[in-house]
């Protein structure tokens, strides 16, 4: 595995990092690769951040890095691919999966492809499953939101973004998505609410803060 695709190298973290250095990696690298000027970066940071807050994801992970080397290659390609943002990633991430159809972590990136290449039926099924096996990743929560938006069920997004984010109240996106649905429901004055509520959350306004304010 090289830095670009090894997720602990991502964040800038040895592979026995603590939970809290994790968190703290994340915030710095946020701040190298801030979205809107760096989204692919940005991209990167917060799927490596996804995988490894979570003790369940993470040990799976490191089951990854010490799996074979013909699936470590198919979900090397696989990731490069969905930072690319190419529907190809679809391909050698489905062989991954088949060979490894207990992989949370290919079953995870397996759902990112799918949304890439918008295929939104097959991607809930996939996440629905990883709900079912992980359901205090708020991560899946999130995706589901996203992809039941994707296809058309924009009410119905509601419930999983607010799950997400009861499951995870530190992470900025999950608030930010709500808010954003929220809005294009016509309730915009829930959207502010939101918004104001997680600013004001931890009693200051800090760097992550950033993404309330410019929802805002």
């Amino acid at each position: 595995m090289n830095a670009d695709t090894d997720l602990y190298s991502v964040l800038g973290l040895s592979p026995d990092a603590s939970d809290d250095e994790v968190t703290a990696a994340y915030y710095r690298q946020v701040r190298a690769h801030p979205p809107e000027k760096d989204q692919e970066g940005f991209q990167r940071v917060q799927r490596a951040f996804d995988v490894l807050r979570d003790p369940r994801s993470r040990r799976e992970y490191d089951q990854e890095r010490r799996t074979d080397p013909e699936v470590r290659l198919l979900i090397s390609s696989g990731r490069q691919l969905i930072d690319a943002g190419d529907p190809g990633a679809v391909t050698p991430l489905k062989r991954a999966l088949v060979r490894q159809p207990e992989s949370v972590l290919v079953r995870d990136l397996f759902v990112q492809a799918l949304m890439i290449a918008e295929s939104h039926d097959e991607a809930e099924k996939q996440v629905r499953i990883l709900i079912r096996t992980a359901p205090e990743n708020p991560a899946f929560h999130g995706y589901l939101g996203d992809i039941l938006q994707a296809n058309g069920q924009v009410a119905a997004a509601e419930e999983p973004y607010r799950e997400a984010i009861r499951l995870d109240d530190q992470s900025p996106q999950p608030v930010v998505r709500l808010a954003r649905l929220l809005n294009s429901l016509d309730r915009a004055d829930e959207a502010i609410q939101l918004l104001r509520e997680a600013i004001l959350r931890d009693g200051r306004v800090d760097f992550e803060d950033f993404l309330f304010f410019k929802t805002l």
